[in-house]
Order: C-alpha cells, then structure tokens, then sequence
C-alpha cells in the first residue's frame, strides 16, 4: 500500500446510502427470523449444502445462529471501512488526481459488497430454515449461482470502471527518456 496516497473521503452518494441501508436491512430480518423460527426448529438443522443444494452437513439447533453471526461482523466491517477507503489494496496507484474517483469506487465496491454479503447469508438462512423444518428451500438448484454471481459481479463491475477511470497518471509515475534508454 501506498504510504503517500490522501487521505481522503469521497462526498457520500445517494446509491451507496441505499445499498448500505438495503445491508442492514437484510441483516435485521435475518435476525428477525432466527427469533421468529428459533423455537420451531428441529434438535438437528442442516449446516452444510454441497453442490445439489442437498444438506450434508448438521449440527444443533443452536448452530442457526452462526449465519446472523458471520453477518454481523462482516456488514458493519465494510460499511465502516468505506469511511478509509485509502487502506483499499488496489492494483495501482492512488493520487491526487485520481484520488476522488477511485475512492468513490472503492465506496461503492464495498456497498455492493456488503448487500452481496448480507443477502447470500440471508438466502442460505432462509434454505436452512426451510430445510431443517422439513421442506425444501427456494434456492434449489439455482443456489450456487445466485450465492456467486452476485460477488462476481460486484468484483467486475469495479475493475471495468477502475480501468475506465484511471484519472491522470502522478509525475512520479511517468518514466523519463533515460531511465527507458537503460532499460533497452
């Protein structure tokens, strides 16, 4: 990481504050419907799903928190590193004259992230509550993609617009004739 890069923050946005509100939400109902659906559940629930969405995995009861734990580490952390975007490791430089628009990405990749997050363990909390109480879940077989794309595609989206939005290189960034004809 670069020790030079300013420190600074980026003007909110109206879309990241969405997405980011849309977050917590996703992590306030999975809570509600651990307390909601907590004294309904089996002794044993499913812990696990391979690849057919078929449940491979057990444990107590108990193990349904485990999903709302996972969340609420993960949620608040990217909503409050978007407050330093400048500790993002990206893979190039950061200055003053890219400095906004590559901060305003990086903003923007954790609010997506964080909604990414928050609804993949949702939807994995809502198979296993369907699951453990006997029936089946709405993933189905469409449970691997829907809990990769939505990644995926947030880590695209970002590298598209981080190349499209380079802002101007820094002087100590541009090479001089000599140091080109010494590596000829």
């Amino acid at each position: 990481m670069d020790g030079q890069r300013p420190k600074r923050r980026p003007a909110p946005r109206f879309c990241d504050r969405v997405l980011n509100v849309l977050s917590v939400l996703c992590l306030l109902v999975g809570f509600v419907l651990v307390i909601v659906y907590l004294p309904q559940l089996p002794d044993r629930i499913p812990t696990h799903f391979n690849a057919a969405v078929e449940a491979d995995g057990w444990g107590s009861r108990g193990m349904i928190w485990l999903l709302p734990a996972i969340i609420i580490v993960l949620v608040p952390g990217m909503l409050v590193l978007q407050r330093f975007p400048w500790l993002a490791n990206v893979p190039f430089r950061i200055n003053e004259s890219n400095a906004d628009i590559q901060y305003a990405l990086i903003v923007r990749l954790l609010a997506l992230l964080s909604l990414s997050v928050s609804l993949i363990f949702l939807l994995l909390l809502i198979e296993t509550i369907a699951v453990a109480m006997g029936g089946k879940g709405p993933l189905g077989g469409w449970m691997l993609p829907v809990l990769i794309l939505p990644t995926i595609g947030s880590l695209g989206w970002y590298l598209f617009a981080m190349i499209r939005n380079p802002g101007e290189p820094s002087p100590s960034d541009s090479v001089d004739d000599d140091q080109l004809s010494s590596n000829a």
